[in-house]
């Protein structure tokens, strides 16, 4: 035993010898080392030459002979040189995946090392090993902070190593190695590799002054959280925790490390001091208005340095305002709000000693600040306009606010010259804490607006009826007993558009001579004040002459139809009855006339017919009267609401959601004025957008004198008539005996034999055809026929002819097993031969055609989806066609039911009857995916490669990989995977996105492109035509899609099988039209950013088309109706302009009815910012409550992870629903972007004292308890560790995880944030959480105030950073339009569109610079 204890004692002895020597040696080493450095300094002063990345040799890395020379989890990876160097999952960049291969929603890629690691090392690439991602050693010294976890240390640690021959060791005290007494400090032993089953728990200890050995108090096997080990962490310590430091704690300490496996031994050693503290006296705080001395004395006559921390006691937790360390008497505090209490905490010189003085202090009082403008809009109650505007209290109210001041003024936006006085709306019936202040002071005390009245610090207010015509400016005052502040003007407006006039007079009829017409006169023209007028109709009512005015509905209700309907309806009996009438436009003029004559079919010369149609769809018909008849009518009046309005609106802040703009076609007149030309008026009747119609009263009727019965038409009406009625009725008789026996009619007469397929082509194409549509008309022609239900769209479709042409290959029962449908049968003149295989006459056929595209640019092979039993022959096909691209446009399976078999390998190579196959590459994206193969044709590579045969000996025949090289062919598979059987995809973006990736390829455009979906008609059809139809709009700036989808037709049955797939085709072209192709590829994002933040005054811009070479699409660059050259002279930005493309829409906004129902009212906090139906969150129903499905939350569709875009909580009861949303979606990461101070109390979902406290939300049947774990404070964010409960739900564990992160770096008064770096920090960390939770589908909870604005940049980031990852490529414009189809109020203004391009601007110009 003695024996044993000389022995330890001498090992430490010799250790702690060898540390001193061996510190002398790198001291020593440090000196010739930096002589060196000198001289080789001053030799290099005449020519420096840049570093390259080191090679693992010139980093004298250690050559690995095997694994086992590697860390847990490492592999051996030799080099073309032979070296080996270990790698190992440890020493991975944070972004890197854990986990690789083809059972994870992530790319299977493991990425690469950081910019920074490639341009100083030259090892070996980040590869898959074991399904985990393996990457080299590291070689820089890693800095740690005291909140980064695991570790509560801020130090310097040793790089990560993967060969455990690198086994080093370092000490490190937290927080400091010398401290104050009393302090609890941690001791850590840190080493550089992963210890599994290479270093035993035992194998590391401490050694105080060389003889206390002490055992660590935790270790990296120990569990955390009580969940699991920390082993595999990024780093391993044990750590030795000292409790109330004395001063016999200090000295020096020696971390060994002993390794179980081999004789590696290590130390470090530190020197660590335990001091008594110092104290102050006398704390004196002087405060002002804004600023506050503080003073005090030292103990020890020497002054002492403390630490400052004042914290503004504006709500429960407070907010440091300020925060210094080392501080000397006096210190000046600044930049303080008025009238605002505060605490002041003093600390020791370096933070060690608690909190032991505090000082409470106020403000002094002064002016507020402005209020904070927050929106302005206009409401549409259906009967009535009104203006709702919103604030906030001052920035710095700077004592109480004891009343506001609203003023809504409205002048006229379009005057003829006239002297109109502003409009004052008054507050609305229904809000009595609201008043219009005209700013007359002897009114200011009965018209201002208490803030009591009002639940918190947000105000809004209702102002109306509002009038047309009118821009309604909005300003805002605060109060407060030291004085009102200045006026805030509100950016925005409340800018009503054009309607129709108050009041239009009734037209007075006259009997003409002639008895068959009556003339109308026209008093005075309608006063335009509401709006120029566009357009007069004027409709007429043919009634019996016993029918009273009285039955008639009103003139606005009336029905309108054509001349003959509106004869033949209103003389039935019927009519009279019950009550229906219809009405018919007999003239339409753009300019009033002071008289007309009705039934004469002659217009009143000099003035122009009106070119649009009355409710679009009823043109005038000034046809001849019937006498006996009485008539009366009524004048409609057009207002056409002007598109520019929006334009300019958005650009002075207006709501663009206002007004929705369809589209941006016509250039309206410079002027409108009561005295327009007929050529102003007629510019005006371009427009689409929804016009207003007044009506008159009815006229008073008039009766014509009935007709002589020796007339032409009584003759015509007595004798003529009924024998064409009869003639007509034999004729159906006739006809119907003939369907039912037609074999007979076949027999009498020679030309009802049977048709060939010749004339079914030449019968079927005497249906209706439809012309070719310029590009410039798209849009408008995409939205007259989206009407009524697509009411023209189903017209045109059924118009598509169906050819009946012979298909006797695809009709042979031998053939049966090769056809996944029985009606999709392919054409025997156009089908695909296959080479027959030993005289098989059978073995020809597949279920595929020849397609021709637009005037024979591509030759596309449109094919069924392979079954198990085509797969060989789907190979064969390609390769006998010599075709180097598949597009695929399906998904295996769709709704449980395939789809398509799969008919290609992952891993190994496979043979398919003949063909080779050998995966060469592959890649995922969020809507696509890019897959490489390499075939080969057997009969090509030598008669005994592979033998003939099948069964198990056939495929038990191992494969060679790169056997085949010689005679391989590289091909490519295009799988678009968003697109659900029989529909069309919900946007065009991504399909658009991906057919541009193909038209840029060669393989699309100079060899036959193999082209298939489930059926190879419906999504192949579709495709083809969007396609065909770009390339000739791009080379005749027009398409004909009619013309067009019935030569597909004639080629392959049923191409294009759905409604809804033709609608998407003009929808998809429509689209690329109105925005271009806005992709970018990364490496030119910077210059494309800087091209569209120059201004275009007086820039010549070319919007002539060309197509490429290779077929791919130039990017529009406006919209305008000339395709001539033209220089714009606006001013205004590239991206100013692009931002505007956001308001044009061809699809009216989603409905937000759920939202809006009663109970569901006072769950929201804005009444615009409120979930459209399609997407909103539904919440689990809730035993107790008749309706608890509601919550004012969005889902939005990610890249790789999706995400839920949530207002912030209103109450603790939507607090409660809050967190059921996040238990039922089985959330993990939730984002907090709104700033803390703007929360009440009972609007926090998380317990507002911080780590350790509970809070309770529910009653006490529902209800969820929250516990906060922990809570992490950085620079611009909090992490807080949250724990919830639900105690409704037995079927869930107890105690679930969220992390909180709450983003600190937003002003609630700023629209974006401080700092795009900051932000774009927060996307990283939280993008790497929910990355390493493998197998999580829970998407990531966004909230804000208003769950839009703060929301919907953050996830634009997160999308746009997620695909520039992945894909290389960014489309900041397609990616904020996808948001605002998700969510109301994302991206209403320009600062937050802009800031997306900045900060990806800037993450680039960092990363790959």
């Amino acid at each position: 035993m003695r024996i044993n204890r000389w022995i330890w004692w001498a090992t430490v002895i010799l250790l702690y010898l060898r540390t001193g020597l061996a510190a002398d040696f790198f001291r020593s080493s440090e000196e010739n080392d930096r002589k060196s450095s000198d001289d080789l300094d001053n030799f290099n002063s005449t020519k420096i030459e840049p570093d390259k990345p080191k090679t693992a040799k010139e980093l004298g890395v250690k050559s690995c002979e095997s694994n086992q020379d590697c860390v847990h989890d490492g592999v051996c990876h030799r080099g073309n040189d032979g070296h080996g160097i270990c790698m190992c999952p440890r020493s991975c960049p944070a972004i890197t995946p854990k986990q690789c291969g083809y059972n994870y929603r992530t790319p299977s890629t493991c990425l690469l090392m950081d910019a920074d690691y490639r341009s100083k090392y030259d090892v070996k690439e980040p590869t898959c090993y074991s399904r985990k991602c393996v990457c080299p050693p590291q070689f820089d010294d890693v800095h740690v902070t005291a909140n980064q976890k695991p570790l509560r240390l801020n130090s310097t640690l040793l790089p990560t190593k993967c060969d455990k021959r690198d086994l080093a060791v370092v000490a490190r005290a937290h927080p400091s190695t010398s401290v104050s007494k009393g302090i609890d400090v941690t001791l850590f032993c840190c080493i550089n590799v992963d210890p599994e089953g290479f270093i035993d728990v035992a194998s590391v200890f401490f050694i105080q002054n060389g003889t206390i050995m002490r055992e660590a108090t935790s270790h990296p096997f120990a569990p955390r959280n009580g969940l699991a080990r920390r082993v595999h962490e990024k780093y391993s310590c044990w750590e030795l925790e000292i409790k109330n430091a004395q001063t016999s704690d200090s000295g020096s300490y020696m971390c060994r490390v002993t390794a179980s496996a081999s004789d590696l031994d290590v130390t470090d050693t530190m020197q660590f001091e335990v001091k008594a503290p110092r104290q102050i006296k006398n704390l004196t705080v002087n405060p002002s208005e804004r600023d506050a001395i503080v003073t005090w004395e030292s103990e020890g006559g020497e002054d002492m340095a403390i630490d400052l921390r004042l914290v503004r006691r504006t709500d429960t937790r407070g907010q440091v305002v300020f925060s210094k360390d080392n501080l000397t008497s006096p210190v000046s505090i600044k930049d303080l709000r008025a009238a605002t209490p505060y605490t002041l905490f003093v600390s020791g010189n370096n933070g060690q000693v608690p909190f032991e003085f505090t000082e409470h202090f106020t403000t002094k009082q002064k002016r507020p600040f402005p209020p904070k403008e927050e929106d302005v809009r206009v409401l549409n109650s259906g009967s009535a306009l009104s203006c709702e505007v919103e604030w906030k209290s001052p920035a710095e109210p700077n004592g109480r606010i004891t009343k506001y001041f609203v003023s809504v003024r409205g002048a006229m936006r379009k005057s003829d010259g006239s002297l109109t006085p502003d409009d004052l709306p008054a507050a609305v019936e229904v809000d009595k804490r609201c008043a219009n202040w005209d700013g007359d002071e002897n009114t200011s005390k009965h018209n201002g607006i208490n803030p009591i009245d009002f639940a918190n610090e947000f105000y809004s207010c209702k102002f109306g009826p509002l009038k047309p015509n009118r821009n309604y400016t909005v300003t805002v005052w605060a109060e407060n007993s030291a004085g009102r502040s200045l006026p805030a003007v509100f950016h925005k407006n409340c800018v009503t558009n054009y309607a129709q006039p108050d009041m239009v007079e009734t037209p007075q009829p006259l009997l003409s001579n002639n008895h068959s017409t009556f003339s109308l006169t026209f008093p005075q023209p309608p006063d335009d004040i509401n709006g120029p007028i566009s357009c007069y109709y004027i409709a007429i009512v043919p009634l019996p002459a016993n029918v009273s005015l009285d039955i008639l509905p009103k003139s606005e209700e009336i029905v309108m139809h054509s001349f003959s309907k509106v004869f033949t309806n209103n003389l039935l009996p019927s009519s009279a009855e019950e009550k229906r009438f219809f009405a018919y436009i007999a003239e339409s003029y753009v300019q009033l006339p002071e008289e007309t004559t009705i039934g004469d079919g002659v217009r009143v010369s000099d003035l122009k017919a009106c070119n649009v149609q009355y409710l679009s769809r009823y043109s005038s018909e000034d046809l001849a009267l019937r006498r006996g008849l009485k008539y009366t009518g009524f004048l409609i009046v057009r207002v056409d609401k002007e598109e520019e309005l929006n334009r300019k609106d958005v650009r002075n802040g207006a709501d663009p959601n206002i007004f929705r703009n369809l589209i941006d076609k016509s250039v309206s007149p410079t002027s409108r004025t009561r005295t327009a030309s007929p050529m102003s008026r007629h510019l005006r009747q371009l427009h689409l957008s929804g016009p207003a119609y007044g009506y008159s009263a009815y006229f008073k009727p008039i009766l014509l004198d009935t007709e002589s019965s020796s007339s032409g038409f009584g003759i015509f009406m007595k004798i003529i008539l009924p024998f064409l009625l009869f003639l007509a009725f034999a004729t159906g008789v006739t006809m119907f005996f003939v369907n039912r026996k037609g074999h007979m009619l076949s027999t009498w007469c020679p030309l009802f034999t049977k048709m060939t397929s010749k004339d079914v082509v030449e019968r079927t194409l005497l249906k209706q055809t439809f012309g070719a549509i310029p590009v410039d008309d798209l849009p408008t022609e995409y939205v007259v026929r989206h009407r009524d239900t697509d009411f023209l769209f189903a017209q045109e479709y059924e118009s598509l002819p169906h050819f009946q042409l012979d298909t006797v290959a695809s009709n042979r029962k031998e053939n049966a097993i090769k056809n996944r449908y029985n009606d999709i049968r392919a054409f025997d003149d156009t089908r695909v031969k296959l080479k027959k295989i030993n005289g098989d006459d059978y073995s020809d056929y597949i279920n595929a055609n020849f397609i021709k595209s637009w005037k024979e640019k591509k030759l596309f092979i449109a094919a069924q989806a392979p079954v198990d039993a085509t797969i060989g022959d789907f190979w064969r096909m390609v390769w006998e066609q010599e075709s180097y691209l598949i597009v695929m446009v399906a998904n295996l399976t769709e709704k449980n039911r395939q789809q398509c078999a799969k008919y290609w390998p992952d891993e190994q190579i496979t043979r398919y009857g003949d063909i080779i196959v050998e995966p060469a590459s592959f890649s995922f994206h969020s809507d696509y995916a890019i897959r490489a193969f390499d075939i080969a044709h057997i009969g090509e590579c030598g008669p005994d490669v592979i033998p003939n045969g099948n069964g198990v000996e056939y495929a038990n025949v191992p494969i060679v990989k790169g056997q085949f090289a010689n005679n391989s062919r590289r091909i490519l598979q295009y799988h678009f995977t968003n697109w659900n059987d029989y529909k069309a995809p919900e946007c065009s973006t991504g399909l658009l996105r991906f057919m541009y990736r193909l038209r840029e390829l060669p393989q699309f455009n100079n060899s036959p492109v193999v082209i298939h979906c489930s059926a190879g008609v419906g999504r192949t059809g579709t495709f083809i035509s969007i396609d065909s139809m770009l390339d000739q709009c791009l080379a005749e700036d027009k398409a004909n899609i009619f013309e067009f989808v019935c030569n597909l037709r004639r080629q392959r049955n049923l191409m294009v099988q759905s409604l809804e797939q033709y609608v998407f085709i003009y929808k998809a072209l429509a689209e690329w039209h109105m925005y271009g192709d806005t992709d970018e590829d990364v490496r030119d994002f910077e210059d494309h950013y800087q091209r569209l933040c120059a201004s275009n005054r007086d820039r010549a811009v070319s919007f002539n088309q060309q197509s490429s070479t290779n077929g791919s699409i130039s990017p529009r660059v406006a919209i305008v109706s000339s395709r001539e050259s033209m220089t714009t002279s606006n001013g205004e930005t590239g991206l100013e302009e692009e931002f505007k493309k956001l308001e044009r829409n061809l699809t009216t906004p989603l409905s937000s009815n759920f939202a809006a129902k009663d109970e569901n009212l006072l769950k929201n906090r804005y009444e615009a910012a409120v979930p459209f139906d399609k997407y909103r969150v539904i919440l689990p129903p809730t035993i107790g409550h008749a309706d608890s499905s509601y919550i004012n939350a969005s889902h939005i569709k990610g890249y790789f992870f999706d995400y839920i875009a949530a207002q912030d909580p209103v109450s603790e009861g939507t607090a409660f629903d809050f967190w059921r949303m996040i238990a039922d979606q089985n959330v993990t990461t939730v984002v907090m972007l709104s700033d803390e101070t703007d929360w009440s109390d009972v609007e926090k979902y998380w317990p507002i004292d911080g780590s350790g406290t509970e809070c309770h939300f529910g009653s006490e049947r529902n209800s969820v308890n929250v516990t906060c774990v922990s809570e992490e404070h950085h620079q611009d964010f909090i992490i807080r560790n949250l724990s919830y409960s639900m105690k409704d739900n037995e079927s869930m564990p107890a105690n679930q995880e969220v992390v909180q992160y709450s983003y600190t770096g937003w002003p609630s008064d700023s629209i974006v944030p401080k700092s795009a770096n900051s932000l774009m920090n927060l996307i990283e960390m939280v993008l790497q959480r929910q990355s390493s939770l493998m197998g999580s589908q829970a998407p990531i909870v966004v909230h804000c105030r208003n769950g839009s604005s703060e929301s919907g940049i953050f996830i634009c980031i997160s999308l746009l950073w997620l695909r520039q990852k992945a894909e290389q490529r960014i489309d900041v414009f397609q990616t904020v339009k996808g948001l605002q189809s998700h969510r109301p109020m994302m991206f209403t203004r320009f600062e937050q569109y802009s800031f997306c391009y900045r900060a990806l601007a800037d993450y680039i110009s960092k990363t790959y610079r």
